[in-house]
């Protein structure tokens, strides 16, 4: 299945889709019970980076929540990310900023 052959995958997903779907009542994107920060807060802590609030991620124009960056289920990369951290994870939002460095 798309989104699940990272050589990463996040533990809930190794434990039970209900870990974090509900499917009879869940009514946050993709059958969230809560909002994907706060069922994301329940076990991590908060990171440095912005989300939630009116921070937008400027490539889907929607809140910019942990998974703009982390993949809720598997990834190649290290801490479930989307990109590689060096440089791909950041230019995604930030190309303006990065310059041509």
């Amino acid at each position: 299945r798309e989104g699940f052959e990272g050589q990463n995958t996040h533990k809930p997903v190794e434990e039970a889709c209900t870990k974090c779907h509900d499917p009879h009542v869940g009514k946050e994107k993709g059958l969230l019970a809560v909002t994907s920060i706060e069922l994301c807060l329940q076990c991590h802590e908060i990171h440095p980076h912005p989300v939630g609030g009116d921070y937008k991620d400027p490539r889907t124009g929607g809140q910019l929540t942990c998974v703009s960056c982390h993949s809720p289920h598997s990834s190649d990369e290290k801490q479930l990310l989307r990109f590689e951290k060096a440089r791909a994870l950041c230019v995604q939002c930030h190309i303006g900023a990065m310059g041509a460095h």
